[in-house]
Order: C-alpha cells, then sequence, then structure tokens
C-alpha cells in the first residue's frame, strides 16, 4: 500500500488561489477566515497532522497540531516515501549537524539526532526571519 497521500480534496480549499501567506510566523486574519470558512479544513486538518510541521494547516498553528499529535498519538509520516530511491533509505551516509542530515533521517522514518535537529532548527529560524525582513 503507498504511504504516499492523497491531494485531491486541495482543489475545493478556500486557499486554493490565493496569495496570502500560510507560512508566516504570525498568520493574517485574512488566512484564518479562509480557514473558517473552508469547505475541506478537517482534511487539511488530518493531512497536516501526519505530514506538515510547518504553516497553518486546516485552522491549526504549528504548535496546535504539536499538541493534538501528542493527544492522539499521530504518527508522523514523510511524503513521497515512496519515491525515495534506495540509496537514500539505506545506503547514504548521514552527515550529522546538518539539515542535510536531518532530512535523511526523516527519510529513513528516523527519529533526528539532537545534532541534526539543531541544524533544521537553525535553518528554519533563519528562513523566516528572512522572510520577515521581505515583508
Amino acid at each position: 500500500m503507498s504511504e504516499t497521500p492523497s491531494f485531491e480534496w486541495q482543489q475545493q480549499a478556500a486557499c486554493r488561489n490565493t496569495t496570502e501567506d500560510f507560512f508566516a510566523e504570525m498568520v493574517s486574519k485574512n488566512v484564518k477566515a479562509l480557514c473558517a470558512g473552508c469547505p475541506v479544513a478537517q482534511q487539511c486538518l488530518e493531512y497536516a497532522l501526519v505530514y506538515e510541521d510547518y504553516g497553518y494547516w486546516g485552522g491549526t498553528t504549528e504548535r496546535e497540531r504539536q499538541r493534538i499529535r501528542r493527544r492522539l498519538k499521530v504518527v508522523r509520516k514523510t511524503v513521497y516515501r515512496d519515491y525515495v530511491s534506495n540509496v537514500m533509505k539505506e545506503e547514504l551516509p548521514i552527515k550529522h549537524g546538518t539539515d542535510g542530515g536531518y532530512q535523511v533521517e526523516r527519510k529513513r522514518g528516523m527519529e533526528p539526532c539532537p545534532a541534526c535537529l539543531a541544524a533544521h532548527n537553525a535553518k528554519i529560524k533563519d528562513y523566516r526571519s528572512r522572510k520577515k525582513v521581505a515583508v
């Protein structure tokens, strides 16, 4: 059975053709309103609980989804795991302490080591700070 998620529900998403930023540190009232009135908000949330760490999905923030995952014991999956080559899954060495190492660990279904997790968090923090400046 494929672990690749279905994206059919996205065709009916209220955010489909918007230019609103769903990945901003603080989402706007417009983003929240779009989600509140979205006909597929529940499917969006279910998808995000399993596959999305970042952004505003299904009317929830990143922290809200973390709490829901813990409460419901949701198992996170890596999107497109079926498409990752055997080299990526088994033979590629992990460069610990890097974002690339974090990505390889996640693709292998492993819990990222502290060094790789720190490198990934630093990358996301840098990305968000640069995004704030651009706005």
